[in-house]
C-alpha cells in the first residue's frame, strides 16, 4: 500500500470514528452502497489501489488492488474510501450508488487519478470527489 493511501485511510478511519453517534455502529440505519470503478478511457484497463472503512464493521479497513472494471458492495451506515491509480495513461471513473431508508436513492460520480467516496446514512448525505 502506498504511503499516501495509508495516510488517507487513517484519516478516513478517524473521521468515521468521530462522526459516528454513540451506539450507532450496530443499531443505526444502513444503506446498500455500491462503488463501481472503471478506467476513464473506454477499453483501457488500469490497476487501481483502494482502501475503505465502514460501519458496522468495527475499526478494520479493507484494502483492494484490482484491475478495472470492478465493484465493491457493502451494507453500511457510514462508508469512507479512496481509490487511485498511478497510471499515467488514464484516470479512473468512480460511480457510487447508495440506497437507504433515510437517504433514499443517490448516485454520484467523479473522475481523477484518485477519488474519495463518503456516505452517511445517519445524516442522510453522500459526497464523492476526484483529484
Amino acid at each position: 500500500m502506498t504511503p499516501k493511501l495509508v495516510v488517507a485511510v487513517a484519516v478516513c478511519a478517524l473521521c468515521l470514528l468521530f462522526a459516528a453517534p454513540a451506539g450507532s455502529a450496530s443499531s443505526g440505519p444502513s444503506a446498500e452502497v455500491v462503488i463501481r470503478v472503471t478506467s476513464a478511457t473506454p477499453g483501457h484497463e488500469v490497476q487501481v489501489e483502494g482502501a475503505y472503512v465502514y460501519t458496522p464493521g468495527g475499526s478494520s479497513f479493507h484494502h483492494v488492488t484490482r484491475q478495472t472494471p470492478f465493484e465493491v458492495k457493502q451494507r453500511a451506515s457510514m462508508f469512507m474510501g479512496i481509490f487511485g491509480t498511478s497510471s499515467a495513461e488514464s484516470p479512473i471513473h468512480v460511480e457510487m450508488v447508495s440506497e437507504g431508508k433515510k437517504s433514499g436513492h443517490s448516485t454520484a460520480t467523479a473522475t481523477g487519478k484518485a477519488v474519495t467516496v463518503t456516505t452517511n446514512e445517519h445524516r442522510g448525505g453522500s459526497a464523492i470527489a476526484g483529484f
